[in-house]
């Protein structure tokens, strides 16, 4: 398996071609799903994790007769927090999405908007997606021998840029940016 960073890359050029297929007038919109999204697990992910932790988990292992076990709950976790992210990003895609009135810029600069949102949209989905792998310690990936957590000085310096961790202790500013968003949007 190549280095986690090419990966990630590659999920973040995926984005980059949706937005130059749809426009960043309508990728936008998925912007500020994302953002609200990351507020809350940001925000609220410490509340959510310990209610999951003494009382979901406990309660479904003994029901299923299933002794506590570490892993398990860090792979839940995981799922749980990454599952939210693809929900949100699945329905902003399905369904109708909030998007910008008005024409799209032509030329290069409508180009290059797009390759930004793009980025930034990748950016937000598939960094969060590497930090919850990471916070919760790739769980039965590294068992299975699915990945190798040797990382490359570039992957361990893309960590720190995840946007989860960029935000840990400022999640307020995923909101102000969604709100400057959704103002924008509704301002057209």
């Amino acid at each position: 398996m190549g280095p986690i960073e090419v990966l990630w890359g590659t999920v973040v050029l995926f984005f980059v071609m949706i937005t130059l297929v749809r426009g960043y007038t309508r990728e936008l919109g998925i912007t500020i799903l994302l953002l609200l999204v990351l507020f809350v697990e940001v925000y609220f992910g410490q509340q959510i994790e310990t209610i999951l932790k003494t009382k979901v988990f406990t309660q479904v292992f003994k029901l299923l007769n299933v002794q506590q076990n570490d892993e398990l709950q860090r792979l839940l976790l995981a799922l749980i927090f990454q599952s939210a992210l693809i929900l949100v990003l699945y329905l902003g895609y399905e369904g109708r999405t909030l998007s910008f009135p008005g024409a799209p810029a032509k030329g290069l600069e409508g180009f290059l908007l797009n390759v930004f949102i793009g980025v930034v949209n990748g950016w937000l989905f598939a960094g969060s997606i590497w930090y919850y792998m990471d916070k919760y310690g790739y769980p039965y990936l590294t068992k299975w021998g699915l990945l190798k957590t040797e990382w490359t000085k570039t992957a361990e310096a893309l960590m720190k840029f995840m946007p989860p961790k960029l935000f840990e202790g400022r999640p307020e500013v995923l909101a102000a940016f969604a709100a400057i968003l959704i103002f924008l949007s509704i301002r057209r």
